[in-house]
């Protein structure tokens, strides 16, 4: 399949970003974390994105099912499909 091609970097950055500032400090003024995510860009062979988190513990928020932790590891390009093999660990 043929990938799209695009660049929004400066309609994130002029239209976008000034808004999911002010979510980000909303959601610390109300200590609601969330976890925001936009492709930019791409060019055929990397995509690049703007995330923006704000996470329960630094505000004393702790959740029953934290999936922040979960989706900050994938925007740090962690994988979170597991191998086949797990390899054996020795302690």
């Amino acid at each position: 399949m043929d990938k799209t091609i695009f660049d929004k970097t400066d309609v994130y950055q002029s239209e976008i970003a000034p808004l999911v500032k002010q979510i980000d400090e909303l959601c610390g003024r109300n200590q609601i974390p969330f976890f925001f995510s936009a492709a930019v860009a791409n060019d055929g062979e990397k995509t690049s994105y703007e995330n923006q988190t704000r996470t329960g513990l630094p505000m004393g928020v702790h959740l029953t099912n934290d999936q922040m932790t979960n989706h900050v590891k994938v925007a740090a390009g962690f994988d979170v499909i597991l191998p086949d093999v797990i390899p054996d660990i020795e302690l």
